[in-house]
Formats: structure tokens, C-alpha cells, sequence
């Protein structure tokens, strides 16, 4: 596809937003001039960098600081990406990559397709005319490097490894190797991170040359020795005899290794617990509230103990409140967690009941309609969790949701059923983001999951939601199959107002097919199935406002089957229904209030649920201004039917 085919894709150049999401420079720097003037002449020849060398070397250091140098001559944004080579999850997929990259530049979710090569082409085009600098931390290799390389040569690609350095190099990639710091600017990188307190020159010597060069063993052995030149451990490091060479590892008996014990031992007993945490929690990096749940501690101790970190050179502090540990340092976190079995099952459990506790939490602010699974057996349960808003709840599931899935992973081997609980939990989140790709893959681990617990509830709700993610691509027939077998196992469901919920919800899937299909008399059949649930509209509005009975959980989904197929149908039955449901307790999710809301409102929920009939139904209740916005009378009738979408495209923002 040429460029101009693609630019209908995503917004013109000038209108996206503009990434800066390079990391600040480490403070912990001296020469490398000749790098830095290497990737320079690099840049001029090639659109494609690689920064190779082993763990604690100084390859992100290197690449942050020459990307910052640079960044004015790409006007149109840096991004940053861990890639994650060495995480215990392995390295992350390109798909979900190219995802991040592209709703940083601002393509909003609902134009980001679900496969990988689709979002590879998409990226090429966006890129293609642009001038981007994309930095890459830790790839792993050309497979996963290839599918995220952009087009044109106006975006620069650098990326840091420490592995398949020949497959790179026949890519086209020009591969700068950095070196261990000679022994005269090893000398001045000690000085600076100990302020000169480094206790005579034998002990400057035999420290240079345990560390052998290498700057992260330099930065933290000289971290501890400037937080107590008379520590033990510290002193200990100046008679490690150096290693014969420079092993690509981080054990216990390399380099790296060695400078970790020093700094490891040096910390007080409540920092090395805060230590612990950094090295079990699941995701890339963590939020202060969890590492205090997961200590027992306030937040403020908390703190305290991540400052002791950081000058440790252990953590790193990062936007938002957040931290985390660089990849060996982390790795030997884990290690050592792990020789304490006792402390290892409780701080992971605190770590993991925390995640569930507040994921729910912020799935019943987003979606307060839907009636929450009851809360499972925790060996620690946190204080009560709010949310003030909806969006402060959406905005925690997103910031969170790389964390919760690679915990979702961890409750495969725990429980299957904790799996159950966070995916859903998780699921929320997709009522206001689209992110096909994200669903595809929750909902995968969810279903098999589902089957091994072989529980009809779970599998009728996870083939539903796989039914509605292969409906919103366009997978119709694959859709069908899929509310077609929630279906038969809804009908399996013990309980009444489960079962019912779930066999109108799959026939609400299935007569949206059937809409989208033009086939009336199936439609109309679906919906009338589960207990005649298609009714008069005059009379299902006299009854249900006479008797002022809870609406049952099934006719939400029957008045979204309406609605939904609303042209096969008469408007005004799909009016009443749903009106009547809008006036229930049972929908809290925001259509009543829209008689109370500006148009700002009306789009939010136009949005949300992707489909104008909705309006149709609820614009009834709505200011005039509003329907006359969209040419709907107060009888919940559409004036024109051809108009609709040019109006609804009149009201986005």
C-alpha cells in the first residue's frame, strides 16, 4: 500500500500527539567521548544503531544520553520501549509493542487492529514522512526487532543487546561494542559516586580492579562505600580477586554479582525486605502503594526505604511515582528472596492479593451495573479500596494492566479461579479502551483456564467476550460459533437468573449477527427465545412501572438486542425497553443521566457503546439541544436515518 493509501489510516502529520519519553541522562557518568562521537558518524550512515555489550556495561546509559543529545533533530517525538529480553515472562511480543508505540503518537485505540502485521503496516505508514528517534532498551534479538522497524529515513532506530549481534549486523544494523572503562576514568567514576571517600590508594586500587571496569559494579560498590566507608562488606570488595575475563552474566561469582553482594549487604534488614518486593513484583516497574501493602508498612516508610535504594544505586526512580530495578539487579533480588521460603510465599501473596483486591475494586467503580463474583479467600486482605471516579478507576486498570497480566499468569500455577476473577476484573477496562489485541489475549488465558475448571459460568461469560472481539473485527462467522457455544453452556447453569442472564446475553449476540445479516424473522426468533423475553412495548412499560419490580439481569441484554437491531424492529419497542431499563437501579452505568448531561456527555456514551441506536434510545430523555443536534424528537424517533453518522461525526471532538 502506498503512503497516501496509508495516511487515511491515522491523522495527518502535525495533528498527533508528539512523544517525549526518553528517560533523563544517569547522573553516574564520566568520558565515553568516543562512543558518543561513534554513534554520531553512525547516525549519519544509518537509520538502524545497536548499543551491544554485557548486563551492567552501560549500553542504556550510553544510548539515553546520545538520543537526549540528539533529540532536537526529530521534531516529531522519541520514544522509549523496554523490550524486556531478560524478563522472566521473556521478552515482549512486537504486536503488543507496535501497539504502545502508535497509541504514543496518538492513534486512538479504535484504528489499532489486533494482528501483528496489520499494526507493522500501520506503523510503517504512520512513520513514513515522519522524523521520530525510537530508542529500544534490551532487545532481544532480530525477531523481535524486525516487525517494529519503521519506513522511511527520516526515523532513526536505536537499540540496545546484549545478544545476536550477527543476525542485527546482516539486517542492516551498525553495531557500536561497548567497552569496560579504562582503569583512569574507572578511577574518576569512583570518585564520583563515593564524593572522594574511598579510603587511601591501595583500597582506590584493589577496588578498581574487583570491579574490573565495569561501571554498575563501580556505582554500586562505591554507593555503599559512601553511605558507610567503614562497612564490612564494603571493605571485604577490595580483596575479591578479579575474574580471569568479563562473563556475559550476573552470578553470584561475576562481576556484577559480587558488587551486588556488596550492596546487598550493606543495607538494613527493612530495605532489604523493600528490596525483596522490587524483586518480586511481576510487573516492570511498581507503585508505592503496593510495595507498602506488600512490607506492612505506610507509605511513608515505604518511602524511606525506596531513598535508601536509590542511593544504593539499586532502584530507580521513575515519572508517576513510580520504580524499578535495573534487569540484574533484579534478577539478584529474586535470588535472594528466594533463599527465605517463609518470606518469599508471604510477600508474594501480599503482592498478589493486593492486585486482586484493588483490580475488583476498580472494576466495580467502571462497571458499577454489573453485579460482582464474590470475593475469594485471601490470606491478606488490604484495607478498604475507592476510587473517586470512573476515569481514576479506568486510568489505574491501564497504567496497571502489563502488571495484572503477567500476575494472571502467576495465578495459573496458584489457582485457575484467581484467574477468573482478575481477567474479568480486567475486562472492564475494555468497556472504555478498545485494545483488540489486549482482549484477544485475555481472553485466551482466560478460556483455557476456564476449561481446565470446567465451570459453565466462566466458559458461557469467556466465549461470549471472545464472541464480541471476533464481532468488532469482523469475524462474523466465528462470532456466531462463539455465542453459539455460550450458549449451550449457559444452558448448563444451575442457577435460574444465571442461566436465563446468560442464554438472552449469547441470543443478544446472535441476533446482532443476524441484524448485521439483514435476516429479520432469525433476529426477531432470538430475541424472543428465552422466555418470551420480545414484549409489547406499551405493556412491558405499564407492568414494570406499576409493579416497581427490580429489573431482572436478563432485560438489559434483551433491551441491548433491541436496540441493537432496532431497524428490524419497530423504534418504539426498542424505546420502551429501553427507557424503562434506563430508569433502573440495575443501570448505573450512566443512560439515565444523560437527560442531565451536556453534549460532551452524549458523545461519551455514543462512543463507549459504538452504536448510534443507543442514542436513538436515550437522546428521548435528553435536552432538546441535543436531539435536535442529531435530529431526534422527543419520541425517540430519527428524522433521517441517512444523516445519522454525519451528525455523530458533527459532535466529535
Amino acid at each position: 500500500m502506498n503512503a497516501t493509501a496509508e495516511d487515511t489510516r491515522f491523522p495527518a502529520a502535525g495533528t498527533t500527539s508528539v512523544p517525549r519519553q526518553l528517560p533523563a541522562a544517569v547522573g553516574d557518568w564520566v568520558g565515553r567521548e568516543d562512543l558518543l562521537a561513534a554513534l554520531d558518524r553512525f547516525a549519519d550512515a544509518s537509520g538502524l544503531i545497536g548499543v551491544t555489550g554485557p548486563a551492567g556495561i552501560g549500553k542504556t546509559a550510553l544510548a539515553v544520553r546520545w538520543a537526549r543529545q540528539v533529540a532536537a533533530r526529530f521534531p516529531d517525538g522519541q520514544l522509549f520501549v523496554r523490550l524486556g529480553a531478560d524478563d522472566p515472562a521473556g521478552p515482549r511480543d512486537p504486536g503488543d509493542v507496535l501497539a504502545v508505540m502508535l497509541r504514543a503518537c496518538g492513534i486512538p485505540d479504535g484504528r489499532l487492529p489486533a494482528g501483528t502485521d496489520d499494526l507493522a503496516s500501520l506503523w510503517r505508514g504512520f512513520t513514513a514522512g515522519r522524523r521520530l528517534l525510537v530508542l529500544f532498551d534490551n532487545a532481544s534479538g532480530v525477531e523481535q526487532l524486525g516487525p517494529l522497524l519503521p519506513a522511511g529515513p527520516g526515523t532513526l532506530v536505536l537499540f540496545t543487546t546484549r545478544t545476536g549481534h550477527a543476525a542485527l549486523a546482516r539486517v542492516g544494523a551498525r553495531l557500536l561494542a561497548v567497552p569496560p572503562l579504562s582503569d583512569d576514568t574507572a578511577g574518576l567514576l569512583l570518585h564520583q559516586v563515593t564524593g572522594g571517600t574511598t579510603g587511601g590508594s591501595d583500597g582506590i586500587r584493589q577496588m578498581l580492579a574487583s570491579c574490573a571496569g565495569w561501571p554498575l559494579a563501580l556505582v554500586l560498590t562505591g554507593a555503599a562505600l559512601a553511605a558507610e566507608p567503614s562497612h564490612q562488606a564494603v571493605a571485604s570488595a577490595a580483596v575479591v580477586p578479579r575474574p580471569r575475563r568479563a562473563p556475559d552474566h550476573d552470578g553470584e561469582d561475576t562481576i556484577i554479582g559480587k558488587a551486588l553482594s556488596v550492596a546487598y549487604g550493606a543495607l538494613p534488614g527493612p530495605v532489604r525486605a523493600c528490596y525483596h518486593v522490587l524483586g518480586l513484583h511481576p510487573g516492570r516497574s511498581a507503585g508505592l502503594p503496593v510495595i507498602a501493602a506488600a512490607l506492612g508498612i505506610s507509605e511513608a516508610d515505604a518511602a524511606r526505604h525506596l531513598h535508601q535504594l536509590i542511593r544504593a544505586r539499586l532502584a530507580e526512580p521513575l515519572p508517576a511515582g513510580r520504580y524499578r530495578l535495573h534487569d540484574a539487579v533484579r534478577r539478584h533480588a529474586a535470588r535472594h528472596t528466594a533463599t527465605d521460603a517463609a518470606q518469599h510465599r508471604e510477600l508474594l501473596a501480599r503482592i498478589h492479593d493486593w492486585y486482586l483486591t484493588v483490580a475488583r475494586a476498580a472494576a466495580e467503580t467502571a462497571a458499577s451495573h454489573r453485579q460482582p463474583h464474590p470475593a475469594p479467600a485471601l490470606s491478606f486482605v488490604p484495607g478498604p479500596v475507592r476510587f473517586a471516579a470512573v476515569e481514576e478507576a479506568v486510568q489505574w486498570l491501564e497504567t496497571e494492566y502489563d502488571t495484572l497480566l503477567a500476575l494472571a499468569r502467576e495465578f495459573v500455577a496458584r489457582d485457575p479461579r484467581l484467574v477468573w476473577l482478575l481477567t474479568d476484573a480486567m475486562h472492564t477496562l475494555f468497556m472504555y479502551r478498545r485494545r483488540l489485541r489486549d482482549r484477544a489475549q485475555l481472553g485466551d488465558m482466560a478460556l483455557e483456564c476456564a476449561q481446565a475448571a470446567e465451570d459453565p459460568v466462566w466458559l458461557a461469560q469467556v466465549w461470549l467476550r471472545l464472541g464480541w472481539h471476533d464481532y468488532d473485527i469482523g469475524w462474523i462467522g466465528c462470532a456466531a460459533t462463539s455465542f453459539r457455544i455460550a450458549a449451550e453452556w449457559a444452558a448448563t447453569i444451575p442457577d435460574d437468573d444465571a442461566r436465563f442472564a446468560g442464554v438472552t446475553t449469547a441470543a443478544f449476540g446472535l441476533a446482532a449477527i443476524a441484524g448485521i445479516r439483514g435476516e429479520r424473522a432469525p433476529a426477531l426468533q432470538l430475541i424472543d427465545g428465552p422466555r418470551g423475553v420480545y414484549l409489547d412495548p406499551g405493556e412491558t412499560h405499564r407492568e414494570m412501572s406499576a409493579t416497581g419490580r427490580p429489573v431482572h439481569p436478563g432485560w438489559r441484554h434483551t433491551a441491548h438486542a433491541l436496540i441493537n437491531v432496532w431497524s428490524l424492529v419497530t423504534a418504539g419497542c426498542a424505546l420502551a425497553v429501553f427507557v424503562q431499563l434506563a430508569q433502573g437501579e440495575t443501570l448505573k452505568i450512566g443512560y439515565a443521566v444523560i437527560g442531565r448531561c451536556d453534549g460532551a456527555a452524549v458523545r461519551q456514551i455514543a462512543a463507549r457503546e459504538h452504536t448510534a441506536a443507543v442514542l436513538l434510545a436515550a437522546m428521548a430523555a435528553a435536552p432538546t439541544s441535543a436531539r435536535a443536534a442529531l435530529g431526534v424528537t422527543a419520541a425517540g424517533q430519527l428524522l433521517d436515518v441517512t444523516v445519522l453518522p454525519e451528525r455523530l461525526a458533527c459532535l466529535a471532538p
